[in-house]
């Protein structure tokens, strides 16, 4: 065996790899799940949903769509379809003009 042959690193295959990239990424997460950083992000996230739905019962309010229950620690909203026009009464056709268009927060 030459000198070059037993001072080169040992061969990695890819499974080796991926792997050490697995583990890189696993130690990365750990801070993620320290208790205080959870807290945060768990606020953060229902900060978020929570003005997602206001604006959307605020909407519908707008249109004189309002809601008899409104969600306080959901973002599922159950409206009530009947005053409207057919055939927007029936929830299984109203879906169908909302869900077509694109409706940015």
């Amino acid at each position: 065996m030459t000198e070059e042959q037993t001072t080169r690193e040992p061969h990695t295959n890819a499974a080796d790899v991926s792997l050490k990239a697995i583990s890189r990424m696993q130690l990365a997460a750990i801070p993620l799940l320290d208790p205080a950083h959870v807290a945060i992000e768990k606020m953060a996230l229902q900060k978020h949903f929570k003005k997602k739905r206001d604006h959307v019962l605020a909407r519908l309010h707008e249109l004189h769509l309002d809601v008899e229950c409104p969600p306080t620690s959901t973002f599922y909203i159950w409206l009530n379809l009947e005053k409207l026009p057919p055939p927007l009464n029936n929830g299984l056709v109203s879906s169908l003009p909302i869900t077509s268009r694109q409706i940015q927060f």
